[in-house]
């Protein structure tokens, strides 16, 4: 693989991450607020609600409420406008209970126990609310969160002297909304963040190896014949500054090798040469000669024995260099 591809892979990589790393936390924060202001407008819909009083029922299942105001919504008017409000698809997503024990509740879905559910909830939080002069000292809003029928649940219930109002929602309906949100955004963002980082990864790929290049096209004009050339450290980077500085030092040992090695070729080519010399001589005076018994021995092997001692020199360097 080749370190362009290599750097081109890894920054896609990272910007894809770091992007679903961003989404995953955008929509829980996202999600977390939200569902705090679920709970804010159940609470103000409670509030709405008990200040009422009275209500008829939505189900009529609700015995003897009575009193009722001109102001008040009929069950089915009541339903509906909560559904939209709270921003539901439909009232199924919603459960209502208002009333007191002396007057009846008005409940809501047909079917469902509201009455046992509110008995079985944890309460995690309370805020108290002014209401009516009448209510202001009682009033309480607090809030729960449980599972009904396999779906999240978001609940309020307040209390406020003698009457009760309690309304929540499946939390379904705010995260398919949200969810439609994220999905039509993501749409448009996605595409253009792939081709953003595309883009950005060819450019830091790009910036990144181009260095390299120079560095590369700077040491293939080194040659065995010339190790004078040094490669340029002038508008590099620190990391590649230290690289250039290892590779010409590398360059001076070298040629200083290559100089030491010259000059103990001449060296030695100059000491093999003179007992060579005198060996031809000595033995042309002897073919030359009538009587080879004038041929001086001792000298033969004196020169001998020098060239015997240049040659293993030369095989103890050559043995040390091979180490």
């Amino acid at each position: 693989m080749y370190f362009r591809t290599r750097i081109f892979a890894i920054s896609i990589l990272t910007v894809a991450a770091v992007l679903a790393l961003v989404i995953s936390l955008s929509w829980s924060r996202i999600m977390a607020v939200e569902l705090d202001h679920l709970d804010s407008r159940l609470c103000m819909e409670a509030k709405h609600l008990i200040r009422k009083r009275t209500l008829p029922d939505v189900n009529n299942s609700a015995a003897n409420i009575s009193n009722l105001s001109d102001t008040s919504l009929s069950g089915s008017r009541l339903m509906t406008d909560l559904t939209n409000k709270l921003r539901v698809s439909s009232p199924r997503q919603l459960m209502l209970s208002v009333g007191s024990a002396e007057q009846g509740f008005l409940t809501a879905p047909t079917g469902v126990d509201v009455q046992d559910v509110i008995s079985r909830l944890n309460w995690v939080s309370a805020e108290p609310l002014a209401l009516t002069d009448n209510h202001k000292a009682n009033a309480v809003c607090q809030f729960a969160f449980f599972e009904h029928q396999q779906n999240q649940w978001r609940a309020s219930l307040l209390q406020a002297s003698n009457q009760q109002s309690f309304i929540a929602a499946d939390v379904a309906a705010t995260t398919s909304q949200l969810t439609s949100t994220l999905q039509a955004a993501l749409i448009v963002v996605i595409p253009f963040s792939l081709l953003l980082s595309i883009l950005g990864a060819w450019f830091i790929a790009t910036n990144t190896i181009r260095p390299i290049n120079r560095l590369h096209k700077s040491m293939d004009k080194v040659t065995q014949k010339d190790l004078r050339h040094r490669l340029p450290e002038h508008k590099e980077d620190k990391e590649f500054k230290m690289l250039i500085d290892a590779y010409n030092t590398m360059l001076d040992r070298l040629e200083d090798s290559f100089r030491q090695v010259s000059r103990f070729t001449a060296d030695a080519a100059h000491e093999l040469k003179t007992p060579l010399t005198v060996l031809r001589g000595q033995l042309e005076q002897a073919v030359l000669a009538e009587n080879s018994s004038q041929l001086d021995l001792n000298a033969i092997l004196d020169e001998v024995g020098h060239l015997s001692a240049i040659t293993r020199k030369l095989l103890l360097l050559s043995q040390a260099a091979a180490k």
